[in-house]
């Protein structure tokens, strides 16, 4: 038979049962939606991570008698740093002066400099990870005219558990939306199976083949999942427009997730049809 005819079959399919395939492209949009709203969440997160992780300096604050030139090439015979910069005092008072703006005269109270100098320490890419920069920061403080060090390591460390929990959450998300989805598909196919059974009965005594009997409940399915996941994917970009206008530092990957759930979406929809086959046609 012609493609054409089996694809019109399908749309009559869906036309005779427009409630239930309403209802189905509904479940499936709501699955997709918050499928997608958590993979927005760590996305961003992890852009985060990784921003603060290219960005990461450790800072080595030296004693008032520090001797910066031994201390410097101490600290670039350290193995994972890169470069090494010297702030004075004065030069640490500037910067402050500059980071506070309007509220900088609030500094004019001060009689003396109490910021201390430091090293400002870059590091190769592949030290920037909390258990490298631990060592790093224990082989500075052992150094002579080091008072304190700080990395930022613990927001580092803060990010990374909270990447793993949310990656842990998308794949259970990601699990239940799966089976949601082929759950609903197949029981709305079911039904419209049951509904043509005569028709069905008429077409095997003539002698179609399962494959042509089948085609229309398949192509029934791709478009459940097909507008299911269109539509989530609609609403997802109109919610994150609303809410960039509150945030605008985030930042949404539209191509791969309108990828993403149209390919899920139409490969689920397919697949809800065949496990409604496979339980009902054998």
């Amino acid at each position: 038979m012609a493609f054409s005819y089996l694809t019109r079959e399908a749309f009559k399919n869906i036309n005779r049962n427009k409630a239930s395939f309403l209802l189905s492209v509904g479940v499936v949009t709501a699955c997709f939606l918050l499928l997608s709203i958590f993979l927005i969440i760590t996305y961003n997160v992890y852009q985060a991570k990784s921003y603060l992780e290219n960005r990461i300096e450790i800072y080595a604050f030296l004693d008032d008698d520090a001797n910066v030139d031994n201390l410097t090439e101490s600290i670039l015979q350290i193995n994972g740093i890169r470069e090494v910069q010297y702030v004075s005092k004065a030069q640490a008072l500037l910067e402050l002066r500059a980071d506070l703006g309007e509220n900088a005269d609030l500094l004019d109270i001060l009689h003396t400099n109490p910021l201390p100098a430091s090293f400002r320490i870059k590091l190769e890419p592949n030290y920037k990870l909390a258990n490298k920069l631990t060592e790093i920061e224990q082989k500075l403080q052992l150094l002579k005219g080091v008072k304190e060090v700080w990395s930022g390591k613990d927001l580092i460390v803060k990010l990374q558990k909270i990447v793993r929990l949310i990656i842990s959450l998308d794949i259970g998300i990601l699990l239940i939306v799966f089976i949601s989805v082929i759950f609903i598909v197949s029981r709305t196919v079911e039904a419209t199976i049951f509904a043509k059974a005569r028709e069905i009965e008429i077409m095997r005594l003539v002698g179609a083949t399962k494959s042509v009997i089948k085609f229309p409940f398949y192509i029934e399915g791709f478009f459940h999942g097909l507008f299911g996941s269109i539509l989530a994917t609609i609403i997802t970009v109109i919610i994150f427009s609303l809410v960039r206008t509150i945030t605008p530092a985030l930042s949404l990957p539209y191509n791969a997730l309108t990828l993403f759930n149209i390919f899920w979406g139409m490969l689920l929809g397919i697949g809800g049809s065949y496990l409604a086959f496979s339980r009902i046609l054998k």
